[in-house]
Parts: structure tokens; C-alpha cells; sequence
């Protein structure tokens, strides 16, 4: 047997105990013996050989770039002291490290984790708020028909979002529902991804899901192709983010994709960024992205005080992103809020009040909302349709953010 073929025995059969909890990896070194060893087998024209090094080097890295975010919201969640996050990234991290050893083996994956970091459990509209509440009821508050809540659906609700004129729900389920302004068939959910749905997300007159086998779909108004999903990303995409009249993705590989209007190259993605997002989030006329080490990109539309223009003195410290009409803003790792862009209802005065105790972040129309801690809600800002009248009734009721491992 020769030195490579000794080498390849090695990638091809490792010992794997009994509780791969204790497995340890040196992926950098697993990545640059298959380089070597692709390298070797074109050299000896054993093209079969070279092509499976090549795949599994790909898959290898894409695995890799899901356990260094894992790892790093890990490191960040240790200096908070919130142990519950901290066993989940580890948990997480397990799994990857169990997805890399069956490929380096040549088992069939069994295990597709996927991390749906935000359980969406507020939701700012343009005249209308939700809330999720602990018993998995919805409470909307306006006097528009999009807060006209199906009693059917109550105590069976995972995830709410509210667009315009509209409101959607994830049941437990997988099953989506739509209800408020229809005129543009933005609520008629198409019957053949009922019970496939992991995420939901509402634009101004559109609807967006993403299904179990991460591809997406899109219903409503599609006037400028906001629902034209390009098929190059099926089956790619891990979340998904509706604006006005444009759609964003999040693929696996840490990359994102935008269509439909690009009148404000809210479309117009940095190259600079690509491969490094973990968090997407569309505006009006603009778009956000969190990436890995906690910084923050915008761009689109940058008028109005300049919602694109991130504070310098957040940088590398923010957990979540939204982007509003025309504001935006950013939970930090600590609890803070920060807001920045138009101010004229006052939607970027962020409450000294809550500074440390945030959990959720959603920018609506032209206000803003939060959950606190405590499963309290705030809202600032825009409130001529009483959207920012929260409900006595639901204070200290509603859920708080989690981290949620599914499998596909």
C-alpha cells in the first residue's frame, strides 16, 4: 500500500465511538488531505477517485462554514451566561460533526440539520402589529380586517408575520394561513405546500414561504417579478425575507439572493459579502444583512437620514437585523437596541428604558417593536392606527425568542 493510499484508508475509516458527542475533528487538516489527495489522483489519471475527493472536499467546507457561525453564536452566548443557547449550539455542532464523519465515510447522511435561528414571535406591519402569545394564540391590534385573527387557527400557531394589509400564521403543523386584504390574492395560500412550511414571511402584497426541503414559493401581487423564484437556488435556501415589492433568500453556503424591484438597487448585492450571512432582512426600498462575525450591511434606497448608513460603534456586536420602511434596526448581544434611518414619527428613539432587556426587534411602516425579556411589548413611533397600543391583556405573555434545531 502506498503513502496516499495509506492516507485515504485513514479519511475513508475512522473509528467512531460510541457517543459522537466526544468526536473531534481537524477539519482544516481533513480539508487540505483531500486537496492533496485529488491532487494525486489526477496525477495517476484515477479521475473517479479525484472527482469523489472533489465532492466531499465541497461538502467538507460547506459543513465547515455552519459549524464556525455555530461556534461563534456558542462563544457569544457563553459571554452572556445564557447556558440554555449555549447547549444548543453544542448539540448543533454534534450533529454537523456527525454529518462530516458519514461523509468522509461514505454513508448515506441520514441527519440535515438545519438552524432556524428566530421564531418569529412579533411582527411589525405597515398598520397592524402581532404578537404571539405562550399558548400559541395570536393577538393583532388595529381596526383593520388583517387583524381579524381565524378563531380556528388559535393555540395552534408557531409563527406569525405581518405585511402590509395582510397576516400570516405557521401553524405547528406546517400549514400556512392568510388573512386581511386579498386584492391581489397575497391570502390564497396554494394548497400543495400545506403542511411543508418552516418559514413565512409577508411583503406588501405578497407572500413568501420556505418548505422542509428548502425551496421556496411565492404568492400575491407579482408586478415587479417579486415572486419569480429563481430556480437556480431550490432546495438551497435556509430563510427567506419579503420587502415592498422585492424578495430576498438566504442560502445554506452563507449567500444571498434578491429579485423583483431594483429600482433602489435594493437588489444590487455587495460581492464583498457573500458567503459570510447568516441573517437577511428586507425593507422598503432597502436590505440588511447580519453576517457571521456580527456586522452589519445595508443597502438600496439611502435617502431619508440614511438607513443604509450603519453606526460604526455596533459593528461586530449585533445578534438580529430589521429593516423597516425607512429605518432599521439591530438587537445587539446585550440586550440594546439601536435604530438609525428616517425619524420623523420618532421610530428610531429607542426607550431608555428597555435598553438591556430586549429579546425581539421587528420595524414596521414607520414604528418600531420590541419583546422584552420578560415576554413584555414595546412599541414607538408612527401610531395614528393605534399600532402601537399594545394590549395590556398580552403583557408578560408573550413568547420569547428561541433557537430551534429541524431536521429536513
Amino acid at each position: 500500500m502506498s503513502a496516499h493510499d495509506d492516507e485515504r484508508a485513514k479519511l475513508t475509516r475512522i473509528n467512531i465511538p460510541p457517543s459522537f458527542q466526544k468526536v473531534k475533528l481537524d477539519l482544516p487538516v481533513i480539508l487540505k488531505s483531500l486537496q492533496d489527495l485529488k491532487k494525486r489522483e489526477v496525477e495517476q489519471e484515477n479521475f473517479d477517485n479525484a472527482k469523489e475527493a472533489k465532492i466531499k472536499f465541497d461538502l467538507i467546507t460547506s459543513k465547515k462554514l455552519e459549524f464556525d457561525r455555530i461556534k461563534f453564536l456558542e462563544e457569544e452566548a457563553k459571554t452572556a451566561q445564557n447556558y440554555e443557547v449555549v447547549r444548543i449550539m453544542e448539540t448543533f455542532q454534534n450533529m454537523i460533526i456527525k454529518e462530516i464523519r458519514d461523509i468522509i465515510s461514505g454513508q448515506e447522511i441520514v441527519l440535515k440539520p438545519k438552524l432556524n435561528f428566530f421564531n418569529i414571535t412579533i411582527s411589525a406591519g405597515a398598520c397592524h402589529s402581532m404578537a404571539l402569545l405562550n399558548d400559541g394564540k395570536i393577538v393583532c391590534w388595529n381596526d383593520e380586517k388583517q387583524c381579524d385573527v381565524p378563531a380556528s387557527i388559535q393555540g395552534q400557531v408557531y409563527m406569525i408575520s405581518a405585511g402590509y394589509y395582510h397576516s400570516m400564521a405557521l401553524l405547528n403543523d406546517g400549514k400556512v394561513v392568510c388573512w386581511g386584504h386579498n386584492s391581489n390574492k397575497q391570502c390564497d395560500v396554494p394548497d400543495s405546500i400545506q403542511g411543508q412550511v418552516s418559514m413565512i414571511s409577508a411583503g406588501n402584497a405578497h407572500s413568501m414561504v420556505l418548505l422542509n426541503d428548502g425551496k421556496v414559493v411565492c404568492w400575491g401581487y407579482n408586478g415587479n417579478k417579486q415572486c419569480d423564484v429563481p430556480a437556480s437556488i431550490q432546495g438551497q435556501v435556509s430563510m427567506i425575507s419579503a420587502g415592498n415589492f422585492h424578495s430576498m433568500a438566504l442560502l445554506n453556503n452563507g449567500k444571498v439572493v434578491c429579485w423583483g424591484y431594483n429600482g433602489n438597487t435594493q437588489c444590487d448585492i455587495p460581492a464583498s459579502i457573500q458567503g459570510q450571512v447568516s441573517m437577511i432582512s428586507a425593507g422598503n426600498a432597502h436590505s440588511m444583512a447580519l453576517l457571521n462575525d456580527g456586522k452589519v450591511v445595508c443597502w438600496g434606497y439611502n435617502g431619508n437620514k440614511q438607513q443604509c448608513h450603519v453606526p460604526d460603534s455596533i459593528q461586530g456586536q449585533v445578534f438580529m437585523i430589521s429593516a423597516g420602511n425607512f429605518h432599521s434596526m439591530a438587537l445587539l448581544n446585550n440586550g440594546k437596541v439601536v435604530c438609525w434611518g428616517y425619524n420623523d414619527n420618532k421610530q428610531c428613539d429607542v426607550l431608555a428604558s428597555i435598553q438591556g432587556q430586549v429579546s425581539m426587534i421587528s420595524a414596521g411602516n414607520a414604528y418600531s417593536m420590541v419583546v422584552l425579556n420578560d415576554g413584555k411589548v414595546v412599541c414607538w413611533g408612527y401610531k395614528r392606527n393605534n399600532q402601537c397600543d399594545v394590549p395590556d391583556s398580552i403583557q408578560g405573555q408573550v413568547k420569547l425568542l428561541k433557537q430551534i434545531i429541524y431536521f429536513i
